[in-house]
């Protein structure tokens, strides 16, 4: 199957990660996890409330910027392809 018919048929998530093999994102993750689980018991239930609000926030905002930069650098990907098509066409000349 072509990539657009995989992309078409929604074999491609690219907003999925299947396994982060990044260590230093790992390291940062869980201290993120271990930091937080410190905070949360140290508040009381209102404020657990407004920082589950924070994060909620937080969460979509972060998605929000991820989908940016995914589409900037898609674009780029295009841009830089066509150049070479461009390039090649020029060459074939």
């Amino acid at each position: 199957m072509q990539i657009l018919e995989e992309f078409w048929y929604g074999n491609i998530h690219p907003n999925e990660r299947h396994g982060d093999s990044n260590i230093e994102m790992i390291k940062i993750s869980d201290l993120i996890k271990r930091h937080e689980g410190t905070l949360m018991k140290s508040l009381d239930e209102k404020n657990k409330e407004i920082f589950e609000k924070y994060r909620d926030c937080y969460d979509e905002l972060t998605q929000l910027n991820e989908c940016e930069v995914f589409k900037i650098g898609f674009k780029l990907g295009v841009r830089m392809l066509l150049e070479c098509y461009d390039d090649l066409a020029k060459n074939l000349k």
